[in-house]
């Protein structure tokens, strides 16, 4: 004789399926999202190699992190456009007249894009895209990239072999957040290369990077930007560095208002809020430097003098 599933029996059977696909969809996604952080220490290792392969073609020099006008003033803080000429000759911005865009080629970015594969290696995937203000990214003149990685700034043009620490000065990181620049890259931190005179800009531990510089009496050499409030945290609590030597690697990021509980070469931010903002940067002295003086502080966590022995000074 045939016999049916009870109701009871069937319930039981849909509830048994249920339980089990409530424990494996928290698995299948923590897997999914592995997959991507490691996709992305691949892309971004990649991008490191790269700037080490341009400065064994330019005397051992790393390439600039923002551009300089005919004046010689500097675009310090600007997002650039990324490759240089992606955006219509005639865009209101200005950004895709010709002399403009070479003088965007030169900027780091701009100056990596023969030593790299694609304008993939760029993009975090998973990360939301962000616009930059009105950009045409609807009316591109070739595709642009989608930048999630930034350099640290504070080797504008700086030689490798001056690096004291070349397997723990992060060189290229994960700067942007949980987002992807549409069509842009930006330098974080950026030197105050702001004087409104032609000066040449670099780091200085002893000083300001620039004769002329402007901090607004905060006693700065540079500054780090954190844009359209993204959370720091781009895989699980994670964000992702190259150091100088090219070995890539990711930081539990939680964030700490103590120098004991939150040491610069693990984490370059003093606190987060509850979505992994970032409230603020560690800013270090030169060793030996009591209370800055008239000598700048700069994020301790990019010093390319710093043996990451001290912490504030």
């Amino acid at each position: 004789m045939k016999r049916a599933f009870t109701l009871i029996e069937l319930l039981v059977v849909i509830a048994i399926i249920a339980i089990l696909a409530a424990m494996l969809f928290p698995v299948y996604a923590q897997a999914k999202e592995s997959a991507k952080k490691t996709s992305a220490l691949s892309s971004i290792k990649q991008t490191g190699t790269g700037f080490l392969i341009y400065a064994s073609d330019n005397d051992d020099l790393l390439p600039l992190a923002h551009s300089i006008r005919p004046n010689g003033t500097h675009r310090w803080s600007a997002f650039h456009p990324t490759p240089a000429d992606w955006m219509p000759e005639n865009d209101p911005s200005g950004w895709g007249a010709p002399d403009v865009v070479r003088e965007v080629k030169i900027q780091w970015a701009n100056a990596l894009e023969p030593y790299l594969k694609s304008l993939d290696i760029w993009t975090a995937p998973g990360a939301p895209d962000q616009r930059i203000g009105t950009d045409p990214t609807g009316n591109p003149r070739r595709a642009f990239a989608k930048t999630a990685w930034t350099m640290n700034g504070l080797l504008h043009t700086y030689s490798l072999s001056a690096i004291a620490a070349p397997s723990k000065l992060s060189l290229i990181w994960s700067g942007a957040g949980k987002q992807n620049y549409m069509g842009r890259s930006a330098s974080n931190p950026g030197l105050l290369c702001n004087s409104t005179t032609a000066e040449p800009c670099s780091f200085n531990a002893s000083g300001y990077p620039q004769a002329g510089t402007n901090d607004g009496g905060q006693g700065i050499g540079a500054t780090m930007f954190w844009n359209f409030g993204a959370t720091a945290w781009v895989y699980g609590r994670h964000m992702l560095f190259v150091a100088s030597d090219s070995s890539a690697r990711t930081f539990a990021v939680g964030g700490d208002t103590t120098e004991a509980g939150n040491p610069s070469d693990r984490d370059p931010f003093v606190s987060y809020d509850s979505r992994g903002v970032p409230g603020g940067w560690w800013g270090c002295w030169a060793p030996g430097v009591a209370d800055g003086g008239s000598v700048p502080q700069y994020p301790c966590f990019f010093r390319p003098d710093s043996e990451f022995n001290y912490f504030g000074g």
